[in-house]
């Protein structure tokens, strides 16, 4: 899991996965695994209204086992604490800066947040490769 940077030992936990907004392996692959809070112990990419942009943390890996009569997959299982690696969008005007915290874009990578919302510090960027390191 090259997207875990930190030298101690993470703090992982096991989410349901949205059925709304879900992950998939493919989020995995292609590094789109910015989770928010959607429900009661579930995550996923879209925040709603009665939920914000705030990052729980990144999704390392989903279940195989779909909800049923569906190709969703149920679990998540999520880094809450840790420094990570998150894509951010090339089309957003507010990519992440060193020092800014981030929010949800929406699509399960980041962009640079000054509200409440924000969450973690950004302590390296990758322009090449569209990617930044946050401590959670």
């Amino acid at each position: 899991m090259e997207t875990i940077l930190s030298p101690h030992t993470p703090t992982l936990f096991t989410f349901l996965n949205s059925t709304v907004s879900p992950f998939r392996h493919s989020d995995i692959d292609r590094n789109t695994t910015v989770a928010v809070m959607t429900g009661n112990n579930t995550v996923g990419k879209h925040y709603t209204a009665e939920t914000t942009a705030r990052i729980v943390g990144k999704v390392l890996s989903v279940s195989d086992d779909p909800y049923t009569g569906t190709d969703i997959p149920m679990y998540c299982t999520v880094l809450i604490s840790g420094i990570v690696r998150f894509s951010y969008s090339p089309t957003n005007q507010f990519h992440p800066k060193l020092g800014s915290y981030v929010a949800s874009d929406g699509g399960g990578m980041v962009v640079r947040e000054y509200s409440p919302h924000g969450r973690g510090l950004v302590v390296a960027i990758d322009e090449e490769n569209r990617t930044c390191d946050v401590i959670l």
